[in-house]
């Protein structure tokens, strides 16, 4: 699998930002049925920082540039636009030589449920998670995750394949 750097927008109203956050599930889906392993800083940072906020902004757009040095490949997902953080992470990849490939998803709103739909299905995934699985059945995968963990990176069944 390559190491993919996801740019694609984030910012902007609520509507846009729930609008941007499907997007960048649709593009995720496609990066992983690429074989593609994707990192989209935008999502995971502003879950605890400040997008509004200038400081927050730059100190998670510092994090996701650290990324940028493992990564194999840079992934521009385009059909929303591209907005300035996206231009900085696109001139910084250029900068250090990165492959970029700019890519559109065909009819990506059919990809991903709506955020209603999503929602639903948490609150249903949570009440069926608390009467779904027995507290031994739950010992025992974390028993097998456990002992899984304990080899090598490299004979771990999360590893292969």
């Amino acid at each position: 699998m390559k190491r993919a750097l996801v740019e694609s927008p984030y910012s902007g109203t609520p509507e846009q930002i729930i609008q941007h956050t499907r997007y960048a599930h649709a593009v995720m889906l496609d990066c992983l049925r690429r074989e593609e392993s994707p990192y989209f800083s935008h999502l995971l940072l502003t879950q605890v920082l400040d997008d509004s906020n200038e400081a927050d902004r730059r100190l998670g757009m510092r994090a996701g540039f650290m990324w940028l040095m493992v990564a194999d490949i840079v992934i521009v997902a385009g059909d929303l636009g591209i907005s300035s953080g996206m231009q900085i992470g696109i001139d910084i990849a250029k900068g250090w030589g990165k492959p970029i490939e700019y890519r559109n998803i065909q009819n990506w709103e059919a990809l991903v449920p709506s955020y209603e739909a999503v929602v639903q299905q948490k609150k249903e995934a949570a009440i069926l998670s608390r009467e779904a699985v027995p507290q031994n059945e739950i010992d025992e995968m974390i028993r097998r995750t456990a002992n899984g963990l304990t080899d090598s990176y490299s004979s771990s069944p999360i590893f292969k394949g």
